[in-house]
């Protein structure tokens, strides 16, 4: 191809523009939306009470890796230098808010940008409806792994203004397993009840928000499983049961003529201990003993001029579901 005197001195101005805007172009000051890639973020994004919170600054433009930098908290200088791109600090008490500042140099200009660190207060309280505890027991109806459980999100998430949310004010997601419940969900819900199976790692996740979409909480918690359990008391047919302290290991009848015995299912999926859904099986000395009018209670009664000892057994079976024969024994002296 032949140039034309015309295209060589185009090409040649061309060629000089670009060499002399080169170095301006190289120093030229960062634009306003390039400064405004830099940000903070933080991680976990919802934090809880007295749990370590990172703070990260990025930018999708500017290397700031070589640019002097002053991070504060609430005000106070915690980190000064060059490049100084994270600090970590800790939430303390669910009416603090922290505020982090963060100041960089860039071309001679000041770059400040803030981010506040509200710490979210969520316990997740799990009951086990149909687990069955005899009367006046002052614990938790433990799970059993079958049955209906509860559980209850009890929030403390505050408004920038310091006033807390109620829970009608606030979207509750839940899921069982990793699958959400859609129809258990929404706002106000601050509760969810899952009929579970025993599956070790069971597990009840709830996210919560704010009604204009901002995620403010994300709890998580495992079901524990408890093995049903029987425990013996002595009984009396006009007190009814000493339920303050079980009889265990061994019992003297020294002082009574007689003694009544009776066993309470704990953690059984049963509304009352003599639920027919329950067998009791007693034994002495492996011989069968007979209960009184009901299954859970039997009377001995020392023989005059006997002494010795005996082992009394009692097994305990629910029909109904799959659980193991569950038994409680005593040595009685006479």
């Amino acid at each position: 191809m032949i140039l034309s005197k015309y295209n060589i001195v185009v090409i040649t101005i061309c060629v000089i523009t670009i060499l002399f805007m080169f170095p301006l172009l190289a120093n030229a000051q960062p634009s306003t939306q390039s400064v405004d890639t830099i940000s903070l973020t933080q991680s976990p994004l919802f934090p809880e009470l007295n749990e370590p919170v990172d703070v990260s600054v990025i930018s999708r433009i500017i290397n700031i890796n070589n640019k002097q930098t002053v991070w504060r908290v609430n005000g106070d200088v915690v980190a000064s230098g060059v490049g100084i791109r994270e600090i970590t600090v800790n939430t303390t008490n669910r009416d603090n808010t922290i505020r982090v500042d963060y100041n960089v140099t860039v071309y001679g200009r000041n770059v400040q940008r803030t981010l506040e660190i509200k710490p979210t207060d969520v316990n997740l309280i799990w009951e086990a409806k149909e687990s069955f505890v005899p009367p006046f027991y002052k614990g938790k109806a433990l799970h059993p792994g079958w049955g209906s459980v509860k559980i209850t999100a009890l929030s403390h998430i505050y408004r920038e203004d310091g006033r807390m949310y109620s829970p009608n004010e606030l979207l509750y997601t839940w899921e069982y397993n990793g699958l959400v419940h859609g129809s258990d969900s929404g706002r106000g819900r601050d509760s969810f009840v899952i009929n579970t199976v025993p599956r070790r790692g069971n597990a009840v996740r709830v996210q919560i928000e704010t009604i204009n979409g901002s995620i403010v909480a994300d709890k998580s918690i495992r079901l524990p499983i408890t093995d049903p359990d029987v425990l013996l008391y002595s009984h009396n047919q006009l007190t009814g049961p000493f339920v303050n302290q079980a009889v265990n290991g061994s019992y003297s009848l020294s002082t009574n003529e007689e003694i009544e015995l009776i066993a309470y299912p704990y953690f059984f999926l049963v509304s009352d201990s003599t639920d027919p859904s329950l067998s009791y099986d007693w034994s002495m000395n492996n011989d069968t003993l007979e209960p009184t009018d009901r299954d859970n209670i039997v009377r001995l009664r020392r023989q005059p001029g006997v002494r010795g000892q005996a082992q009394i057994d009692v097994d305990i079976t629910d029909n109904t579901r799959i659980f193991p024969s569950t038994s409680a024994k005593v040595n009685i002296a006479f």
